[in-house]
């Protein structure tokens, strides 16, 4: 038989206000903010600009990257440069001999970032009404390993 618990059902289906948080206008204080959280030591994009540089630089152009992401959550649209990311290739070891001995880093430009960082924020408003407390990865506060020892624990006894 199975557990009414683990059906197909959705755990939670969004009230209109939670989607209304979701899709609200991006306001430039939201913008900069996602912006300044960025850490000024990640990767720079395919520009060479590190997060550093726009929050040095925002007096003068903060306006113009605000209009910038607020027309992408308006029009959905960006440009390809924007978009553009470059993948390096960092030695892990002294001498690779396989694949696995590089590490990958995605350098994505600061204003692709920053989009990013705006969803995953607006996202994270809701995602633990979504995701059944089963499902332990990628959520805050759970572990994986915690069904692994679950596991572990039902089958020894």
């Amino acid at each position: 038989m199975i557990n009414p618990e683990y059906s197909n059902t959705p755990k939670h289906i969004l009230t209109q206000e939670e989607a209304n948080l979701l899709i609200a206008p991006v306001t430039r204080n939201e913008i900069k903010e996602a912006l300044f959280e960025i850490d000024d030591e990640s990767a720079p994009g395919p520009d060479g600009y590190t997060s550093a540089f726009f929050k040095a630089a925002w007096p003068v152009i903060g306006q113009a990257i605000s209009e910038a992401i607020g027309e992408f959550f308006r029009t959905g649209k960006l440009l390809k440069q924007v978009n553009a990311t470059l993948l390096a290739l960092i030695l892990k070891v002294n001498l690779p001999t396989q694949v696995s001995d590089y590490r990958p880093i995605a350098c994505c430009n600061v204003i692709y970032k920053t989009i990013t960082k705006i969803i995953v924020k607006r996202m994270q408003l809701v995602l633990h009404m979504l995701i059944d407390h089963s499902q332990n990865a990628f959520v805050p506060g759970r572990s994986i390993s915690d069904n692994i020892l679950l596991a572990q624990e039902l089958l020894a006894g």
